[in-house]
This record gives structure tokens, sequence and C-alpha cells, in this order.
């Protein structure tokens, strides 16, 4: 398969599809190239990126797309989330749990509260998705009609954990915050787009009843959308990638199931 990949010109961001670009033998093409097919890589929401994935949508054709990962974040860990034709990985893989403590992730028992925070998405997330800029406060409003729960929106930027003291349950379009939201033990309402989606409820209406499934089978699919540099470099995300494009490795598909 043909891979090409579209370089940003932001040098943090190009170490990360140079490595995976190279062990793949790939072309590569300055940010403002047209989408030439094949396999496209990408990162990010910028740079084009943004259009580019919608194009692949549009006509069918496969990408991958690199971003932040979903444990041990910040470019300084030589950790990045890889995904296949989605920015985020949605549905469960049937995979090891040889990963997850490579990332050191650790899980809090389920909690119960009384907030329920609504993330508000960023508007190329909206963008991406086709729907309103002002999704979290339309998705706010139609709460209210199942829950008397107070409700608040959170806004991109701080970091989360810090106001989820006496919360609910999170409810989210599609972030990493959902992650840290389930990490923390507080249940997610996500719809189908999320990292979360598969231990998370999608019937928003049902928000005063919030579900606590095991875990384990989504984290282990998680530590397999997210590699570290050397990894990409050395070929290792590169064969297991493969793998998911062949369909070699099967997605378990109910939610709340374990492979």
């Amino acid at each position: 398969m043909e891979v090409n990949v579209y370089l940003t010109g932001y040098g943090k961001r190009d170490q990360y599809l140079k490595s995976l670009g190279g062990s793949w033998g790939a072309k590569f093409f300055d940010t403002s190239h047209s989408l030439v097919g094949g396999l496209s890589v990408f990162v990010g929401f910028d740079c084009m990126s943004d259009d580019r994935m919608m194009e692949c949508w549009r006509k069918g054709l496969k990408f991958l797309h690199i971003d932040h990962a979903y444990f041990d974040r910040g470019y300084e860990t030589g950790n990045m989330r890889v995904n296949v034709d989605h920015f985020h990985q949605s549905k469960l893989l049937d995979v090891p749990g040889d990963r997850v403590s490579k990332f050191g992730v650790v899980t809090q028992p389920w909690k119960k509260g009384r907030e329920v925070i609504v993330i508000a998405p960023s508007q190329k997330v909206c963008k991406v998705l086709g729907v309103s800029g002002h999704w979290a406060k339309q998705t706010g409003l139609a709460l209210k009609k199942y829950t008397d729960r107070p409700i608040r929106v959170k806004e991109k930027g701080a970091g989360l954990i810090g106001e989820l003291k006496d919360c609910h349950a999170v409810v989210s379009l599609s972030s990493v915050a959902e992650v840290e939201a389930a990490l923390y033990g507080v249940p997610v309402f996500a719809t189908g787009h999320s990292p979360a989606a598969p231990i998370a409820e999608k019937d928003f209406s049902k928000i005063e009843s919030p579900i606590y499934p095991d875990r384990e089978p989504w984290l282990r699919t998680l530590s397999y959308s997210q590699w570290h540099k050397s990894e990409m470099g050395n070929g290792t995300t590169k064969r297991h990638l493969e793998r998911v494009l062949n369909g070699d490795i099967d997605f378990c598909g109910v939610v709340h199931s374990s492979c």
C-alpha cells in the first residue's frame, strides 16, 4: 500500500510523522500539497489535517491520524495516539493487556456525585463531525429535561480532574477528557465518536442511570492505540496498524463486552 505523509512544518509534530512514515517507506509532502490518495497520514487538526480527514471520509480513503496520547501525554513523553480512519479509537479491539502497565495507567473505583459536567468540544472537532459549534450549550439545555441536577459546561483549557470531586457524570461529544474522567471513576455519557464510547452510555436521556462497566478491555484497546516515537520508528507501530488495516485484529463490537 502506498503511504503518503503530510508534514505540518512544526518540528515537534513532524517528528512523529517522520518516524512513522519512515518505517513505512512513505512519500512526504508539505502542508499545502493536495491529497494524493493511498494511505494518508497526518497529525492534529490544523495545517489542513481537518480538511484532509473530511475528504478521506467523503471519498472512502484510508488514513492514519496522529495526535496527543490517551495516557502519559505530552510531546516531551514521546507518546502519541495513532488511529485508523478516525481521530479517536472508539471501538474495542481484541488485543492483549501487555501494554497497559507500560503507560502507568491507574483506575480509581467508580464514584457517585451530584453534578453533571458537559465537556465543550473544540470548534475544529465540531467542524470535522459536522455538529453545531454550540453543541455543549445545546446538550446542557437538553439534559435539563431528564434531570434536576446542576449542569455545568466545561470549556477546553485547564485540567479536568480537580473539578470531578462531586461529579455524577461527564457528558461529551469526543474528547480525551472522557478518558481522564473514566480513569478517575466518573461515569461517562458520550457519542460513538468518543474514545470512551466502549464504556459510555450513549443515550443522554438516561443521565440519571449511568453505567459502571469493566474498564479493562477498554484500557487494553487504548494502550494499543498509542505508541512511543521509538516504536513508530522501529516498525512496531507499523506492524500493529497493518494488522488493523488488513482486518487481522477483530473488533469486539459490543459495548461493555470483555474480549
